[in-house]
């Protein structure tokens, strides 16, 4: 882990990874190294970020923010993608997929 989440994330110039560091050491020593993945530590889904381009070919996503639902089934499990959408209340541009959205659409079960 390079830095914090959240607030607390900084944007490194370059990194290393412990494998690589150990690695490089033992080749200017003369030695190998053999690896084997283990136990996977992760918690979460590799970032999006290699696979996110912004008009024009930037790597980078745009999010978009409205103050009501963009269209009249926007939160519907199968919306119509041929409507357009309206415009949104904000928009910006990001280099990074660390994002979530905590946002107000509830799910009422309308069964009972």
């Amino acid at each position: 882990m390079l830095s914090g989440g959240g607030s607390a994330m900084l944007l490194a110039s370059y990194s290393v990874s412990p494998l690589q560091g150990i690695s490089d050491t033992a080749v200017a020593l003369g030695a190998e190294v053999k690896y084997a993945l283990g136990a996977a530590s992760h918690k979460f889904l590799p970032l999006m970020n290699p696979y996110m381009r912004l008009e024009g070919g930037q790597n980078g996503a745009l999010i978009e923010f409205w103050n009501a639902a963009p269209s009249p089934d926007f939160a519907s499990p199968s919306p119509d993608f041929a409507t357009p959408l309206s415009s949104p209340t904000w928009a910006t541009p990001t280099r990074e997929s660390y994002a979530f959205l905590v946002d107000n659409i509830v799910n009422i079960d309308t069964s009972t």
